[in-house]
């Protein structure tokens, strides 16, 4: 894939383990360092960006493991979304996650079967407000003001900061 893509012109940069890149200004891709053995979910990379004034997270599709190094090494911040990691499914780290963003939406991409998901239940019952495209269809983050999300189902303003 990286040989085709460059070939396309394309300049590609690679992010170590343990590792963060700034391609762009307020743009920041982190890789936990991991141990050995460490599944290519938990490899997954970290993403940090803002659109308009709202802060988002997105983890890939980390499960227990590169959820609970990303932590660890501060690559998990506080954020306004967060794409809750492996497509919503079970993660005994989530509470430590929710309270290291502390994020008033939650965004999942998971299957219509899959409901709210196992982490969308409890992200609710946190307080953040969710989102999964297999209940919403496609899901956007509008930098209006205030920030929306949008959805290929009806769309609703995010909650206001400290509304809880």
């Amino acid at each position: 894939l990286a040989t085709h893509l460059r070939e396309a012109g394309i300049e590609l940069q690679f992010v170590a383990p343990g590792e963060r890149l700034e391609p762009l200004p307020g743009f920041v891709v982190a890789a936990p360092a991991l141990p050995d053995g460490a599944s290519d979910n938990d490899r997954s990379l970290w993403t940090c960006f803002r659109v308009g004034t709202t802060r988002v997270l997105l983890t890939g599709d980390a499960e227990a493991l590169g959820t609970a190094a990303a932590i660890a090494q501060d690559i998990a911040a506080p954020s306004d979304v967060l794409l809750l990691p492996h497509h919503g499914r079970r993660n005994p780290t989530l509470p430590h996650l929710l309270q290291r963003v502390r994020p008033r939406v939650c965004l999942a991409s998971a299957a219509s079967a899959d409901g709210d998901t196992e982490l969308g239940v409890v992200a609710r019952a946190f307080g953040a407000d969710l989102w999964v495209t297999g209940q919403h269809g496609s899901i956007e983050l509008v930098a209006d003001d205030p920030p929306r999300v949008r959805a290929t189902s009806d769309g609703r303003p995010l909650p206001r900061p400290g509304s809880d």
